[in-house]
């Protein structure tokens, strides 16, 4: 954890209460459903035969975007009664043609340090806030100098649900509650070869090579990535740090998973690692999610600036200043704001690192060569 890399904990068992007594029937009976006091959850509805779950957010960038070809879930909501019935009736084979995966946080921290539920009923709520292994949770937390405890999140699947490639800005510790889950890892450092969206991208942070079905022919630099597999069952925990790409599948019917989020702490990781090895005092890059973050960074200081419709032709202006033959003629609107950046970059970085982060560090990746919808204005 130190190292800000994964690594799986056989046996954890840090719900024990949810061990024992979660289950699709008996979370139907605990969460209220169709009551005056109840709450509707996220649940996403994919092809019943492929069951990939995935789906483009709405931000300011929708219309520049066509995530037509890419979406391959549908976001609802409903109650956990009906998400129950739809799921039972998928594993027997009386489907509407869908599968359905339920997202949902379950507990908060307030900014009081108190815990919130979040109406999944009071036999979830006991087991989270009273039953968790908080303790060992605290230990986790220090040992890769993160912050603090922002959310737990629960995951209810069905057999074969894929979420496809994708990172999180928060470092997580995956819980596997019931049933199977299969994950494979990659690295920070492998961004490009993954050709992520960008920031103003509906599905940013998803990659958009598939691999499940890998296109070499497309996605050259897929086959320079490497991954590690993870198989997580009841009572295993995945510590999963930011920045790492993640493929997850539901090997099982049966998969309920709970992820504990916190949040990034540059200073305290950075205090990790140098009790660990020698250098210098001053605070430096101490592994890929840095390079992930200045990235986002960039593109977001340009989408702010230029907007989401032109911050792709910014991004080509900054491939002309560093010398790039296919970069577009100069516009001088978006070249002051991308010679501000990679002075930036030049000032953190060094002019090698600097280099190295825009070009091979998923900033200025064939990824960010997007299709786009002709706009009208």
């Amino acid at each position: 954890m130190s190292q800000q890399r994964p690594v799986v904990i056989d046996a954890a068992h840090l719900i024990p209460g949810a061990e024992e007594r979660w289950s699709l029937d008996q979370l139907e009976q605990s969460i209220p459903s169709h009551t005056p006091d109840a709450s509707t959850f996220s649940v996403f509805r994919g092809s019943g035969k492929r069951r990939t779950f995935r789906y483009a957010a709405s931000n300011a960038a929708s219309s520049v975007y066509d995530c037509s070809a890419d979406q391959q879930a549908e976001r609802t909501f409903m109650h956990f009664s009906d998400f129950a019935q739809k799921k039972r009736a998928c594993a027997s084979g009386q489907d509407d043609e869908y599968a359905y995966y339920l997202w949902g946080v379950v507990l908060r921290r307030s900014a009081q340090g108190s815990y919130e539920g979040f109406n999944f009923g009071q036999m979830i709520d006991q087991d989270m806030i009273e039953r968790t292994r908080w303790d060992l949770l605290s230990q986790l937390r220090a040992a890769g100098g993160w912050g603090d405890f922002e959310q737990a999140q629960i995951f209810i699947g069905c057999r074969d649900a894929l979420t496809p490639c994708h990172y999180d800005l928060v470092h997580n510790v995956y819980v596997q509650v019931s049933g199977w889950k299969r994950f494979l890892l990659l690295d920070p450092e492998y961004a490009n070869c993954l050709y992520p969206y960008p920031v103003a991208h509906p599905m940013d942070r998803c990659a958009r090579a598939d691999l499940e079905k890998p296109d070499f022919e497309r996605f050259p630099l897929l086959g320079c990535a490497r991954a590690v597999e993870a198989v997580l069952g009841p009572g295993d925990a995945l510590v999963l740090p930011a920045g790492w790409w993640h493929h997850v599948q539901s090997l099982t019917e049966d998969s309920i998973s709970v992820s504990f989020w916190f949040q990034d702490d540059l200073t305290g990781r950075a205090a990790v690692q140098k009790s660990l090895v020698e250098g210098p005092s001053s605070v430096r890059l101490a592994s890929g999610l840095d390079h992930v973050l200045l990235a986002r960074e960039a593109e977001r200081m340009l989408i702010k600036v230029v907007g989401p419709a032109e911050v792709q032709q910014a991004l080509g202006q900054l491939r002309g200043l560093l010398g790039s033959s296919d970069a577009p003629k100069p516009n001088s609107e978006q070249l002051l704001p991308c010679t501000f950046v990679l002075w930036r970059l030049t000032r953190l970085l060094g002019p090698a690192g600097a280099r190295q982060l825009v070009t091979a560090g998923g900033l200025l990746g064939d990824g960010r060569r997007l299709h786009r919808l002709t706009l009208n204005h």
